[in-house]
């Protein structure tokens, strides 16, 4: 299945994707201006399965890489995800 691109609701502080009239989100938190906190991801039912919140923890990383901000991944879903994909370590936040 063919994805749309992400856009991110800064209202709302979050990152949507639209599918099929669903939407799918990534909740994230300004930790310092250019470090976030990824808090969660919400897939609706319909579209569990079928590497939704993959492309969008994956589209979020590179929005994230392209504007210069270090992420903290919080959700479960998040941390799994980038321990499988290595090459998107580069944005995360080291504390020391």
């Amino acid at each position: 299945m063919e994805l749309p691109e992400i856009s991110i609701n800064k209202d709302k502080k979050r990152f949507e994707l639209q599918v099929d009239h669903h939407t799918a989100k990534l909740y994230y938190e300004a930790y310092e201006p250019s470090v976030w906190r990824l808090t969660s991801t919400q897939v609706p039912g319909d579209l569990k399965g079928q590497g939704v919140g993959s492309s969008l923890v994956k589209q979020t990383v590179q929005y994230c890489r392209n504007n210069h901000i270090r992420v903290i991944p919080e959700c479960p879903f998040i941390v799994k995800y980038m321990d499988r994909h290595p090459e998107m370590k580069d944005v995360l936040f080291e504390q020391g």
